[in-house]
């Protein structure tokens, strides 16, 4: 009786930890190469980007886009530890994209054209984030260091992202 519980606990770990496995790896690898184009690349949830705007035209009014926009631009950075988050080029100073963890995208889409649909947001950052995302993009350990305020930023949370 008691070899048979030992088998039966055995058994339920062995599915268990092999879910959590599955379900980490479908997490991190949800990038999906569309069909028709082969050199683009989808993150997240699926949209149509014919309705796509610029960066810089969105964030001229981007009080009327914090329910849902679709921006296009250039990438500037990407998160050199797990690619969570990248910079959209803009005319005065880089917008962040997040993903809140939801997916990541491949480090190396640093100057590439970028599709994201999403909203925009501001955010009270903390000189801890602050610091982590100055690592994250490759800062010197003297830059990081010199980061001691907190700051007020717009970004821009996506829900889905499509590299070209």
């Amino acid at each position: 009786m008691r070899k048979r519980f030992i088998h039966a606990l055995f058994a339920i770990s062995a599915l268990s930890t092999t879910g959590i496995f599955l379900g980490s790896c479908n997490q991190s690898s949800s990038s999906q190469t569309d069909s028709t184009k082969s050199n683009t690349s989808l993150y997240g949830q699926k949209f149509d980007k014919t309705t796509a705007i610029d960066v810089d035209s969105a964030l001229a009014n981007w009080q009327s886009h914090t329910k849902s926009v679709i921006v296009k631009g250039t990438s500037t950075a990407v998160c050199q530890t797990e690619g969570c988050w990248f910079k959209y080029k803009t005319a005065t100073e880089d917008l962040f994209v997040d993903f809140d963890h939801q997916f990541k995208i491949e480090k190396n889409s640093v100057g590439k054209s970028m599709y994201a649909t999403g909203y925009f947001y501001q955010d009270t950052v903390s000189v801890e984030m602050l610091q982590e995302w100055a690592k994250d993009d490759g800062k010197t350990a003297e830059e990081i260091a010199a980061i001691k305020e907190p700051k007020i930023e717009l970004h821009f949370r996506a829900v889905g992202v499509e590299i070209e």
